[in-house]
């Protein structure tokens, strides 16, 4: 396979710079560098690239023809055309589409000058990652979308066609019910898996060791709102480990997450909450119950403003906002999860617990979850998630399916010469197999 040609996207250069040297041995790789940090681990490791930002500028000779149709660029760009709407009112939407007719052009250029026979992606939405495939499906070239697995660290979604809600998962609960497991391998898949949620349910002192204390109260001192956030969060803590009551789960996802932009009626996370309380609090006094809710910040995107304004509107359904805790034990403890579309839903099966769902998922399958698309109705499906027997031999072959068949093993934060086997084997297959 010497003489074929490998185009990859590097959107998380220490994993696809390395993919890429193992790659090396057997293929053409050639690399588009997606930002300054791509760039320099690149140049560092003497991996010849060209940078997206060359490209968008058109820096490379362009053809006479464009490769995509005004109708293609948008649907490759509608993510972040959603995105522009969303935060600048679709200012930016002339020059969002200009560039990518440039990108696209130079993309196509340079799959015709390497002749390229696969093309190699992270994630599947924005369009850094999306202009890219929308050209190689047009000339007929063979895609590879990578994205993290959903038993994190330890798999790695490798799909043809996209991931998350776009990914080739079947859909159908005849699948899965269909679907033969081996036994002892799945519990011992199952038994790792639980023992990641192992510990405290909340460790104060996680990640903190004696040489960076310093640095993290410098850090405090820097930012006054940091110190201003553990007094709410520390009361929070205190307060929800008091109680005994049962909880429901609420985890909060990013804000600029394209399951949240792309796949989901919910854009920002204040209506979400807003929706949840509002339904368990009428919940609660229809049917004579006293859940309480955590709701769980994402590391990456705080929403503190959020939880004093969500207290006033909804005083009759306790709410803790909690940040530092072992999302695992919160999944074990609690009774049911409301997720938008977060991956946090297929954790939630491992442990048979009722999954509600309110965004477009791939797991949004009769019998595995419970979807909502009417939010209107949130208090009913709670109703019957909470009180219908869970389908626990259905939800196994649908574990089983996204851990043996579907994904593959390996980790995109930390690649080594064995766990990167996999992902080169999947390569490989797809290579071998004709589109």
């Amino acid at each position: 396979m010497k003489h074929k040609g490998i185009l990859i996207v590097t959107d998380r250069s220490n994993y696809f710079s390395f993919l890429g040297s193992q790659l090396e041995k057997d293929f053409r790789v050639y690399y588009i560098a997606v930002w300054k940090e791509d760039e320099i681990i690149l140049l560092k490791k003497g991996k010849p690239y060209i940078s997206r930002e060359q490209l968008l500028q058109g820096l490379i000779s362009t053809t006479t023809d464009e490769i995509l149709n005004d109708e293609e660029i948008k649907k490759a760009l509608s993510c972040d055309l959603e995105y522009d709407k969303k935060y600048n009112n679709g200012n930016h939407e002339d020059l969002i589409l200009i560039k990518g007719r440039v990108y696209a052009n130079n993309v196509a250029n340079i799959t015709n000058e390497h002749k390229i026979d696969l093309i190699i992606v992270q994630n599947d939405s924005w369009g850094y990652a999306s202009i890219p495939l929308a050209v190689g499906r047009k000339k007929n070239i063979k895609t590879l979308i990578f994205e993290d697995g959903f038993f994190r660290p330890d798999t790695i979604v490798i799909d043809e066609k996209g991931v998350n809600k776009n990914n080739s998962c079947h859909r159908e609960k005849s699948f899965y019910e269909n679907i033969s497991i081996n036994r002892e391998k799945y519990d011992k898949f199952i038994q790792r898996e639980i023992s990641k949620g192992s510990g405290y349910l909340v460790n104060l002192f996680s990640g903190i060791r004696l040489s960076n204390i310093i640095g993290k109260l410098f850090n405090f001192i820097k930012h006054p709102r940091k110190i201003l956030r553990i007094f709410p969060l520390s009361l929070d803590l205190i307060a929800f480990l008091a109680v005994k009551n049962d909880f429901i789960l609420l985890p909060l996802q990013v804000r600029s997450d394209s399951q949240i932009v792309c796949h989901s009626s919910i854009k920002n996370m204040e209506d979400f909450i807003n929706i949840c309380l509002s339904s368990i609090e009428k919940y609660n006094k229809q049917f004579n119950k006293n859940f309480f809710v955590v709701i769980k910040e994402h590391p990456k995107d705080p929403h503190m403003d959020i939880l004093w304004q969500a207290r006033k509107r909804h005083k009759n359904v306790k709410n803790y906002y909690i940040t530092k805790a072992n999302t695992r034990k919160l999944i074990e403890k609690c009774t049911a999860i409301i997720t938008i579309n977060s991956t946090i839903g297929i954790e939630g099966l491992l442990y048979y617990k009722p999954v509600i769902t309110l965004g477009q998922a791939f797991f949004n399958i009769d019998g595995i979850v419970n979807h909502c698309e009417d939010t209107t109705k949130l208090g009913h499906v709670i109703n019957n998630a909470i009180n219908t027997l869970t389908n626990r031999k259905l939800i196994d072959n649908f574990l089983y399916h996204l851990k043996f068949n579907y994904q593959v093993d390996g980790n995109l934060n930390n690649p080594d010469e064995k766990n990167i086997k996999p992902a080169i084997r999947r390569i490989k297959d797809t290579l071998a197999h004709e589109i």
